[in-house]
């Protein structure tokens, strides 16, 4: 009767841990945000005739990853980019490299050359942005390449896939982990 009791209390405790107990809002919110871009256009300026768009289908497809960390349980505000996998195709992107905007429902995350919203062409530079942190609705993503790049230097896609999961935090896989191993020693007591 006793390892039904602490199994359940050990259980009770955790399950409220996972599913939202009161630490879990106080606390910043990690995503990790999947992405992949394709169908890229890119866009030049003709003098006395105007801005053209050039469909560019031998760009191919961008795969890539960021993991963020949230200040504010809101969302607003900043944060910090944890980890990220890019490959431009003339350059591979690091954490260090990598910034975010954040304001309610809408995040802008964007390389550092020159501002995190501003990509200046032949600087291997980037930008993602989307509306919705848990399911974006609206997605686009710009890069621009180096200037030994042949096919082009500023390339545009609003064909953008985006897969949220949650993070969880360390604190919540360490008490699971102590209520499964309560769960064990009181087992193997019991035999």
């Amino acid at each position: 009767m006793k390892f039904v009791n602490l199994a359940l209390s050990v259980l009770t405790v955790t399950m409220c841990f996972i599913f939202g107990g009161s630490t879990a809002n106080a606390s910043p919110l990690q995503y990790k945000y999947d992405f992949i871009a394709s169908d890229f256009s890119t866009t030049f300026f003709i003098r006395g005739k105007g801005w053209f768009t050039e469909l560019r289908p031998q760009i191919k497809p961008i795969i890539g990853s960021i993991t963020v960390t949230f200040d504010q349980a809101e969302y607003s505000g900043g944060g910090m980019v944890d980890a990220i996998t890019l490959d431009n195709g003339t350059h591979v992107f690091e954490a260090g490299e990598v910034g975010f905007i954040s304001h309610y429902s809408d995040i802008l995350f964007g390389g550092l050359v020159n501002e995190i919203n501003v990509t200046g062409s032949d600087t291997d530079d980037f930008w993602l942005n989307f509306l919705g942190y848990s399911n974006p609705e609206y997605s686009d993503f710009l890069f621009t390449n180096s200037p030994r790049d042949p096919a082009g230097s500023s390339f545009f896609t609003r064909n953008v896939q985006v897969n949220v999961s949650v993070v969880p935090e360390p604190a919540t896989i360490a008490l699971f982990s102590l209520g499964l191993i309560g769960f064990a020693a009181a087992r193997r007591r019991k035999q």
